[in-house]
């Protein structure tokens, strides 16, 4: 597989999640406080969010630790610190919140706030997919795909793709992403015998998900005359 058009959708996926990740998080104690952080933060009021989120990280409330490692990471009402955010992915994730480990492992495979240990981004990868979260799942395609953290293992590549547009309530911005990877699995024989019908018809349902994304994706592989 070119890593090159996967990096596209793994970018678009990563950046697709940090966004998403502030308004799904577990429920716990000081919800009220925490639903207001999570309503200064959708209206852009960082700085006001991220006061509530640390007042309720430092209480241990895994959801508030996830959102204030989020703003850490993207600069947002605080400065950028990659590796406070790593740190509080990492308190999250040990309580096992499943974007705060979705996170974690995406800072250890590129050594994001910490330093680079492909191997464990697999370990909190796979945490994060056994509670069904879809980026987990295509992450772990990825590792497979390429070696990363693993050894090379085509169809267990597969199987996690497979798996990712098999889960129920996807997001359309995740659901495309699965899509577009499983059909360039089919396009290039990794995992399953090469089929370019099968490939067409989950590019198409990407397309019905998410236009821009698929567009982006569909015309790299047309320059790469894989179309």
């Amino acid at each position: 597989m070119r890593s090159s058009s996967i990096k596209i959708i793994l970018i678009a996926v990563f950046v697709l999640l940090l966004a998403a990740v502030i308004f799904i998080l577990r429920p716990g104690n000081g919800e009220k406080k925490f639903d207001e952080g999570r309503r200064l933060y959708e209206a852009e009021q960082y700085e006001s969010a991220v006061k509530l989120f640390a007042e309720l990280a430092d209480r241990g409330h895994a959801g508030a630790q996830t959102s204030l490692g989020i703003c850490y990471a993207l600069g947002q009402g605080v400065e950028k610190d990659e590796a406070k955010a790593a740190e509080l992915f990492r308190k999250a994730a040990e309580q096992g919140d499943v974007r705060a480990q979705l996170n974690l492992g995406l800072c250890c495979q590129e050594g994001v706030g910490l330093e680079k240990d492909e191997a464990e981004a697999v370990q909190w990868f796979r945490k994060a997919a056994e509670q069904g979260d879809p980026g987990a799942h295509i992450s772990l395609g990825i590792c497979y795909a390429h070696g990363r953290g693993v050894e090379a293992d085509e169809a267990e590549a597969f199987r996690w793709m497979r798996k990712c547009t098999e889960l129920n309530d996807l997001p359309p911005d995740a659901a495309a992403a699965a899509e577009i990877n499983l059909g360039i699995y089919y396009l290039r024989g990794i995992g399953v015998k090469a089929d370019k019908e099968e490939a067409q018809r989950h590019f198409r349902k990407a397309a019905e998900l998410n236009p821009a994304m698929a567009e982006e994706n569909f015309e790299f592989l047309s320059r790469e005359g894989e179309l």
